[in-house]
């Protein structure tokens, strides 16, 4: 099971590739949009980034998939624990 906050990258190439392939954006941010997502970005990284999400939509996009897929797995998480108490 992948658990909340697991990286999917890339065993080879670069992080710049790896970060395409993922995103499909060469944008200089994009590396930062995982740890953004796990909150693990400090403080001035987290505004700059955040800054730079209101001018490129595709970072902004690979954001919000992050969440969402974040928000999947954990919400399945839950139901996957709740539904052990039915059996």
């Amino acid at each position: 099971m992948i658990r909340s906050g697991t990286a999917r990258t890339l065993n080879t190439g670069s992080d710049d590739e790896r970060s395409f392939h993922l995103y499909g954006s060469m944008c200089e941010q994009v590396r930062l949009i995982e740890a953004y997502v796990s909150r693990s970005l400090d403080v001035r990284a987290r505004a700059r980034l955040e800054a730079h999400l209101f001018s490129c939509d595709r970072c902004r996009s690979a954001v919000e998939f992050e969440l969402l897929v974040e928000r999947v797995v954990g919400d399945s998480a839950r139901f996957a624990q709740f539904s052990r108490s039915w059996h």
